[in-house]
């Protein structure tokens, strides 16, 4: 899938409308959640950023080159972490692009896992 096919359907979604059959989405839908609103304009904020800079695919992103072991994840980082792991990029290459370790980037991710578990415990 390409990022400006991506970007339309996220964008729909951010609306409130499906991107099928272009009809507003119910009121208790989950897309309707001020979190969940909140998230997908982030998701059309970066979609928009990748399609101005001509990237279509994860290869294309540029790297990271920040290399400081045991320096804290930012948020960007996590948002392209989860972004590349969701397009089934190898271990190895999200690494490489963040400047981590490919165990950094594991471990990342099963953090980030027990996190939305609790979450969604929590709610």
């Amino acid at each position: 899938m390409e990022n400006s096919e991506a970007l339309q359907i996220v964008r729909a979604l951010a609306d409130g409308v499906s991107p099928i059959t272009g009809e507003t989405l119910a009121a208790e839908s989950v897309f309707q959640q001020p979190q969940t609103i909140r998230a997908l304009e982030r998701a059309v904020a970066v979609l928009e950023t990748c399609a101005g800079q001509g990237k279509n695919s994860s290869a294309e992103i540029e790297p990271i080159r920040l290399v400081d072991p045991g320096r804290p994840w930012l948020a960007e980082e996590d948002e392209r972490l989860c972004m590349e792991f969701y397009r089934a990029v190898d271990f190895q290459s999200i690494a490489e692009r963040l400047g981590r370790s490919k165990s950094a980037v594991i471990s990342r991710l099963m953090k980030l896992a027990k996190k939305k578990q609790r979450a969604s415990k929590a709610a």
